[in-house]
């Protein structure tokens, strides 16, 4: 049920309402390529204007985690931000009086209850957010699509074991690990390495992940990762079937397509209990 509907419900003595742990973060995604998100400056401001808390408990009817990042706090070796500066004073010092408006892209044709919480924060330090509601293709073409044509998005993104949901959030802001990018700011080593595994058919379960074992068995791996990368440097004889995604890769392996598919291990555990 939706969580507006939680206190109803529990109202009713034959019914119970059972909540469970759930990692969907909520974010409004900037635009790095190009102002005003280019200017770190009005991003700490905004981030520093909007209160979480508000926004769990009106929105969400506190059925959930105020976010400081896109990491969840429960994950292994989380570093907490300080967060005791984020105020609207804090946020209107770094405006400097500026103002700014920007369009603010979201999916759907209700109220945008979310939507208009953030715009209501970000009055108060100066900054108009207009609310841009669009069809999910629609959304998609401009936010995910090659010409990245839009200022701000606010995003759901479902999390995995394995935080590979960070990545398209990243790529989307502007903000991948790319070397262009390594020349305008810094970047933290990899969060969370994951292992790589080889995952073959259960008729084939002897056989080696070697160079001599695998010669003249066909490897799928999702094409421009790290795995593709091991691969041509450790297995280079080996034939290999260049996926687009991971997805197809494990299918390739699973359909008999490739011999076995080498993916993220954590991603692979996940995949073959729910196969």
């Amino acid at each position: 049920i939706q969580p507006a509907h939680a206190s109803f419900v529990r109202k009713d003595p034959e019914l119970r309402v059972v909540s469970y742990p759930l990692n969907f973060t909520y974010g409004l995604v900037f635009n790095t390529r190009r102002p005003p998100f280019d200017d770190p400056t009005v991003r700490r401001a905004i981030s520093d204007a909007l209160d979480r808390r508000e926004i769990v408990d009106g929105y969400l009817y506190a059925f959930g985690t105020p976010a400081w990042g896109p990491v969840p706090p429960d994950v292994p070796g989380y570093l907490a931000p300080d967060t005791a500066h984020a105020t609207l004073d804090a946020a209107r010092a770094l405006m400097r009086g500026r103002r700014i408006s920007f369009e603010m892209l979201t999916v759907g044709s209700g109220e945008a209850a979310l939507e208009q919480m953030i715009q209501s924060r970000l009055a108060a330090i100066g900054v108009d957010a207009r609310i841009r509601q669009l069809e999910l293709a629609a959304f998609l073409d401009r936010t995910t699509g090659p010409r990245h044509d839009f200022d701000a998005a606010v995003l759901g993104t479902p999390g995995d074991a394995g935080l590979g949901y960070l990545k398209p959030p990243g790529a989307i802001a502007g903000i991948a690990v790319t070397a262009e990018n390594r020349e305008k700011v810094d970047f933290s080593d990899i969060y969370l390495r994951a292992p790589g595994r080889f995952v073959v058919r259960r008729a084939d379960a002897g056989l080696q992940p070697t160079p001599e074992a695998l010669k003249g068995k066909t490897l799928a791996v999702a094409e421009k990762t790290a795995h593709e990368a091991y691969l041509a440097a450790m297995f280079p004889e080996v034939p290999r079937r260049l996926d687009p995604t991971a997805d197809a890769a494990r299918a390739a392996g699973k359909d008999g397509e490739a011999d076995s598919t080498v993916c993220d291990g954590l991603q692979l555990s996940f995949w073959l209990q729910s196969e």
